[in-house]
């Protein structure tokens, strides 16, 4: 797979739907989704020769808690990893959407 500026696919409606509900319901008690602010992302959008974000999974020990770190990616695929590292995301539950066809118990 390339990795540019148009890296990602958007998919049909009834496949996020699918792909959501199905980890949901295979996963009750991990996160349902992050959340992440525009301001925030596009801070990490805009650094020298970023051409997308690589998002890690990532684990917190010291509280037990699941997480996620995104990072700028450059144009040679490289992690962008001299200043910006984006976490502390909001997660469902607890900062979920509200009526969402992606939220398999709404």
């Amino acid at each position: 797979m390339t990795i540019d500026n148009n890296t990602g696919e958007f998919i049909t409606q009834d496949q996020a739907i699918s792909y959501t509900h199905d980890f949901q319901n295979d996963n009750p008690t991990a996160y349902k989704c992050f959340m992440a602010g525009s301001t925030k992302l596009t801070e990490l959008l805009d650094q020298k020769d970023c051409i997308g974000i690589r998002i890690y999974r990532g684990y917190d020990k010291a509280s037990g808690v699941e997480n996620l770190v995104l990072v700028g990616v450059d144009s040679l695929g490289n992690d962008i990893c001299t200043e910006l590292f984006l976490e502390r995301l909001a997660p469902c539950p607890v900062s979920c959407a509200q009526n969402s066809i992606l939220v398999a118990d709404n």
